[in-house]
């Protein structure tokens, strides 16, 4: 079977040029929709979270507000919550302390570091 020139030019190849301009149309718009989806279901996730960020935000106060008013409650006065901070500051006013130590100490000390030295010597 011989193929003669007007054959070839009346089958239109496999992969002509308007198939792969179709593929490449089909192809950019399935990828825009799945884009624009995307970015529609971010949207609700970011509002979702924020809404429960709010939410819990609004329980926190809410229950930091009752364990106050309960504290007043059961004390039956004003609500002072401990400052612990206080200490730190009143520590830095004081001078600082040295340790003194006496001289029999001192020299229990010393006797005690020779022996020892001696020791480490005589091995």
């Amino acid at each position: 079977m011989s193929t003669t020139n007007s054959d070839q030019t009346s089958d239109p190849p496999p992969h002509s040029v308007a198939d792969f301009d179709k593929s490449l149309e089909t192809l950019l718009s399935d990828a825009e929709r799945k884009a624009n989806d995307w970015i529609e279901q971010r949207s609700a996730i970011q509002s979702r979270l924020t809404q429960l960020r709010d939410t819990a935000d609004q329980l926190l106060r809410r229950l930091s507000t009752e364990n106050q008013d309960s504290a007043r409650n059961v004390v039956g006065t004003q609500y002072h919550a401990p400052k612990a901070h206080t200490a730190v500051r009143n520590r830095a006013r004081q001078a600082p302390t040295t340790r003194r130590m006496s001289v029999e100490a001192r020299e229990r000390i010393a006797s005690a570091q020779r022996a020892r030295w001696a020791k480490q010597k005589s091995r």
